[in-house]
């Protein structure tokens, strides 16, 4: 069993996460800090814990307590754990904050894609960050591309996204995150990758959508053979033929692509998820799976939540 705390546990995406692990067959909760919240039951702050989760919030986690603590903070306890002195030599550290971008690859800290990193996550990691949702969506969606050398010079991607993502220092921040990791891919690619919000695309309350157009002189069944075999052995990405809508992927972490060629040789790569959960707390179980050798995709095999 992983005994597992929460810092930042009155935060939104710290509630998706407590929906995810009181159910969690491995996992026992162990601590929930909020400073501002200390004394309030859980269940009283996040909806839908009645009966689920008593614990009540503390100022304080006591790492021998734990083999995981998640972040979704940026209180002096968390920068206390991300600096990596904490005693408990044997603590996992999962962070969920979305701080500085992450522009080196560095052994330490393993940024948390599993379809880019699932080896090392599950191999040596002892901290890993989660990644941005508009990123950890991009990334998946043009990464067979990149494998086999396909990516144009830069990238330019029409969204949509729910109002508190669809700020222009996230987005920036995101295309920043996105280019770096394309670049680690597909050497020739610039790093370059502009995002735009599109009024046109459905929108939604949890989900995120992106359309990209490539010039692509490769046969559109080889570009999806290509898709199957890079994601044939991951359990939470799929190509599809189906219509992309958001019902088919909230309360999941999910990521479901589309394909398209039109006759004059440009490829359509469109793909949505839950930001609540790719890039949110179902990114972070992840994780967590493969940081303790479980089936990556225990606790997240969910029924999507809209009809």
């Amino acid at each position: 069993m992983i005994n597992a705390g929460i810092v930042g546990a009155d935060t939104r995406m710290a509630g998706e996460l407590l929906r995810i692990l009181v159910n969690h067959p491995d996992v026992e909760l162990v601590a929930l800090c909020a400073p501002g919240k200390v004394g309030i039951r859980a269940d009283a702050h996040h909806h839908g814990l009645t009966g689920e989760c008593s614990l009540r919030f503390t100022d304080h986690i006591d790492a021998s307590e734990l083999d995981l603590v998640f972040i979704d903070a940026h209180s002096s306890l968390a920068t206390h754990l991300r600096s990596g002195t904490e005693p408990a030599e044997s603590m996992k550290i999962i962070d969920m904050s979305h701080g500085p971008v992450q522009n080196t690859i560095d052994d330490n800290v393993v940024y948390g894609l599993s379809e880019l990193n699932r080896r090392k996550l599950a191999n040596e990691a002892i901290r890993a960050v989660v990644p941005r949702s508009l990123a950890a969506l991009t990334i998946v969606s043009l990464l067979p591309l990149g494998t086999n050398l396909l990516l144009p010079p830069s990238i330019t991607a029409e969204v949509s996204l729910p109002e508190d993502l669809a700020v222009a220092e996230k987005i920036e921040t995101s295309a920043a995150e996105t280019g770096f990791w394309l670049s680690s891919i597909q050497s020739s690619f610039s790093g370059n990758v502009e995002f735009n919000v599109s009024e046109k695309l459905p929108a939604s309350a949890r989900g995120i959508r992106i359309r990209i157009r490539i010039p692509a002189s490769t046969d559109i069944q080889l570009i999806r053979k290509m898709f199957d075999e890079r994601l044939e052995d991951h359990h939470l990405a799929y190509v599809t033929d189906s219509n992309l809508n958001f019902n088919q992927v909230e309360g999941t972490d999910k990521i479901l692509i589309g394909l398209s060629k039109d006759s004059a040789g440009i490829l359509t790569v469109e793909a949505i998820a839950d930001c609540r959960m790719r890039g949110g707390a179902g990114d972070a179980v992840h994780i967590m799976n493969l940081m303790f050798g479980l089936c990556e995709s225990t606790g997240l095999r969910l029924k999507a939540n809209a009809y």
